[in-house]
């Protein structure tokens, strides 16, 4: 029964993945009156502008069963599209695993709702649209980050956590990224990350400051990879959010776990 559970979930993350498709696109594109375009507006082929049936947004289905081609313009749709619905699936199947609850408790069926279980996915969902917003654009929406900044600290108090360690952490991540913002006059860092770090430090309390350690391991690792494959040359711009964002979701999965094995090293040290 549980692992009909999980598929179920793995669909619905297929759905959430392509509406979060949708947002990203819609995010890095956008014009006046976005919010209302997103909420009302029909989906359309980004090359012949022709508006998408419902048969042409069925999540990964469509993509397999159009050869990823548009129907109409025949143009190749981006592989980004099904990648991330199935990636969305995967961490939101993972993440239901992972707390092991029961599917009535999702919508509160003969027991309470599991509201741990959505504030997560809401954390997991806006750190994915950041990391394509980010990795495109080179820019941060404040109208992802910022209401879901808001929801999570609101639900982060209901469940308990201190809004003080909240607060300090988001102000010691933020803060950090404010002085090489300003010390760089923008060059090294983005106004963005500054604020997504505030978030952080909101989602996560002091295990943000684990997220932003994994991050600039990462980012290192990745940096180093690229400029010696000569990919990138050392002036090269190269946006941090979606390290920040992986270093993120490491923590939301795994950030005790890393934690213990990280101060084991240090104590064989």
């Amino acid at each position: 029964m549980y692992i009909e559970s999980l598929v179920i979930i793995f669909f619905l993350g297929l759905t959430i993945g392509s509406f979060l498709n949708c947002l990203a696109y819609r995010l890095s594109h956008e014009e006046d009156g976005w919010l209302t375009k997103f909420l009302r507006g029909r989906s359309i082929c980004p090359g012949c502008r022709h508006t998408l049936e419902s048969k042409d947004l069925i999540p990964v289905i469509s993509f397999a069963w159009l050869g990823g081609k548009c129907r109409y313009c025949k143009q190749k749709i981006s592989w980004q599209y099904p990648l991330v619905e199935l990636l969305t699936a995967g961490i939101f199947t993972f993440i239901f695993y992972q707390q092991g609850i029961s599917l009535p408790a999702l919508f509160g069926i003969g027991t309470s709702v599991d509201w741990m279980l959505w504030r997560n996915w809401l954390i997991a969902g806006t750190l994915i649209v950041v990391f394509l917003v980010d990795l495109k654009k080179m820019i941060i929406p404040d109208k992802i980050i910022l209401p879901a900044g808001i929801i999570i600290f609101l639900a982060n108090l209901y469940f308990g956590f201190s809004w003080s360690e909240m607060l300090i952490s988001g102000v010691i991540i933020g803060g950090f990224f404010l002085i090489q913002y300003l010390v760089s006059k923008g060059k090294w860092i983005g106004f963005g990350d500054v604020k997504f770090g505030l978030v952080i430090g909101i989602f996560f309390g002091w295990w943000g400051l684990l997220a932003l350690f994994l991050a600039y391991i990462i980012g290192g690792i990745t940096a180093t990879i690229l400029l010696l494959g000569k990919f990138k040359h050392a002036k090269s711009q190269v946006p941090f959010g979606p390290f920040l964002v992986i270093g993120s979701l490491l923590t939301l999965f795994w950030g005790p776990m890393i934690w213990e094995i990280y101060q084991r090293i240090i104590l064989l040290n």
